[in-house]
């Protein structure tokens, strides 16, 4: 496993639990920005893309390109498309 970078910001979570633990946190975000009724869609859309580039920023401190990719083919199973 990949070894957390500690000079950058923000600093890596120290465990495979805690990162994950973020992980969903940031899934949270997405969704509640996504399904706010109030929420300007054009904002929201930028905010949302933002989040995701900084969480796969974030992700890729922590795990190789090569398990990122393997991960990418079972994430389809949620409905997305590459």
């Amino acid at each position: 496993m990949a070894q957390p970078t500690s000079n950058e910001s923000p600093v890596l979570p120290p465990t495979a639990p805690a990162a994950v633990s973020r992980g969903a946190a940031l899934l949270e975000l997405i969704y509640a920005a996504a399904t706010d009724p109030e929420a300007d869609p054009k904002a929201a859309l930028e905010q949302i893309a933002g989040m995701c580039s900084a969480g796969i920023a974030d992700i890729a401190r922590w795990a190789p390109a090569g398990m990122r990719a393997a991960a990418a083919d079972a994430a389809q199973q949620y409905g997305g498309s590459q």
